[in-house]
């Protein structure tokens, strides 16, 4: 397939080359008192990704106590023995979790030295408090959770910060909303670095449905090549039928028949839509369309065995054709 790279700085290029060389190695900062979900989110998203190495950071080898203070954490590395990272990851807490790391010097100079060599550097919630004391938040815009943003504004007097967003991406930097919102901007650093359908399989293996990539607010992007959408990015309806064939065929693979009965009809619904979409121009190849009328009519056919109470037998020969014919299409629509 063509690849188009459109490279912003010499930096990206570079960046790109190190991002395919190796697993790209993620760190989450952790401390005593660190809200739960702030880090765990960002960490079950980039544990769950293709080729990212993931670990944990405290300000010293210790067992952490979450928020809660019932919840024992022992982090894989302190930050005086720490590898070297792509991404950071910096989570938030209340006050009380907050101002011993604020005010921990060794710890705000390890976050100026290790920023200097990340592919990102990503804040969660009032995680961004840190990012403030080391100066890296100046001159950009920024978001945190929605109860503290006049606070960082007031003690980040040079950066603008935003309410609105569940995530904004400014240069290297991507800060996220509070608590939940982690899951977003892990899940758009994925997109970015991986592609949108790694992103959407990581959506999917979490079982997380809330994610809307538009939320965000992209200021500026830099040090990573922008990536071609994809065929399921670009051609929407193909996705929505990939989505449902997913889900009823895998399970039938398996001697599950019970979401075929339920989603029959849906296909069959779908692959109509499909026929009436417009092919993006990157996928207009030969015999495709034609090959999305079968898939149709075979769609149509087997919601009709189903709604005949066909045999078991029948049903999945229905659904195990229907399969291959979708390959086909996908067959004639890979460059």
């Amino acid at each position: 397939m063509k690849k188009i790279l459109i490279l912003t700085t010499f930096l990206g290029l570079a960046l790109l080359t190190k991002a395919q060389e190796k697993p790209l190695k993620v760190a989450v900062f952790i401390y005593q008192g660190v809200e739960l979900l702030d880090f765990a989110g960002p960490l079950e998203v980039f544990s769950n990704t293709k080729d990212f190495e993931v670990f944990t950071v405290a300000p010293v080898k210790e067992t952490i106590l979450a928020m809660n203070k019932n919840i024992q954490f022992i982090p894989n590395y302190g930050i005086d023995d720490a590898p070297k990272a792509d991404i950071i990851v910096f989570p938030g807490a209340n006050m009380e979790g907050l101002m011993p790391v604020y005010n921990n010097a060794k710890v705000i100079d390890w976050i100026k030295e290790s920023h200097k060599s990340t592919m990102i550097t990503m804040s969660v919630c009032t995680g961004a408090a840190f990012l403030s004391k080391a100066g890296i938040l100046d001159e950009h815009t920024v978001t945190t959770h929605w109860a503290a943003t006049k606070n960082l504004q007031s003690i980040t007097p040079k950066a603008k910060v935003v309410s609105d967003k569940r995530f904004v991406e400014d240069g290297k930097l991507l800060t996220t909303a509070g608590v939940s919102a982690g899951l977003d901007g892990a899940l758009y650093v994925v997109s970015k670095l991986r592609g949108m359908e790694e992103a959407i399989k990581v959506t999917k293996a979490i079982e997380y449905d809330k994610w809307q990539p538009e939320a965000g607010l992209i200021v500026k992007q830099e040090g990573v090549a922008l990536k071609k959408k994809s065929i399921f990015e670009q051609w929407l309806a193909l996705d929505e039928y990939h989505k449902v064939m997913s889900a009823t065929f895998h399970p039938a693979e398996n001697g599950d028949l019970k979401p075929l009965y339920q989603n029959a009809e849906e296909l069959a619904t779908k692959a109509k839509t499909l026929k009436l979409s417009t092919i993006p121009a990157d996928y207009q190849k030969d015999g495709v369309a034609n090959s999305i009328v079968l898939l149709e009519k075979e769609s149509i056919a087997l919601a009709k065995l189903v709604a005949k109470k066909k045999s078991e037998a029948e049903l999945k020969k229905g659904i195990f054709a229907l399969h291959d014919r979708f390959h086909e299409v996908m067959g004639k629509c890979t460059h």
